[in-house]
């Protein structure tokens, strides 16, 4: 998580505002921003699980193709390095 700076424009000046990440007018704004983005954190997060469970499931249906074709001999098509190097290039992809 990161830390983000609010500055309010207020009775002091723009000291915090100018040194801040977002600047804000009123205190009132400060809900639409974390609701805004709130919302771009979440849907982030959701695509990103749903490409972890996908890339899973691609080594499972493979696993599970292969396994069939040599009747059902517990056989792993691929060794744990391979699987990591697989999981670590396709999620660095996006």
């Amino acid at each position: 998580a990161a830390d983000v700076g609010i500055g309010l424009e207020g009775l002091e000046g723009r000291q915090a505002s100018l040194a801040a990440d977002f600047s804000l007018l009123k205190f009132m704004h400060v809900r639409r921003l974390v609701l805004w983005h709130g919302r771009n954190a979440y849907t982030r997060t959701a695509r990103l699980s749903q490409f972890v469970i996908h890339r899973g499931l691609i080594i499972s249906i493979i696993q599970a193709v292969f396994s069939a074709l040599f009747y059902f001999a517990t056989i792993a098509i691929y060794s744990g390095w391979l699987v990591v190097g697989y999981s670590t290039v396709f999620t660095m992809l996006p």
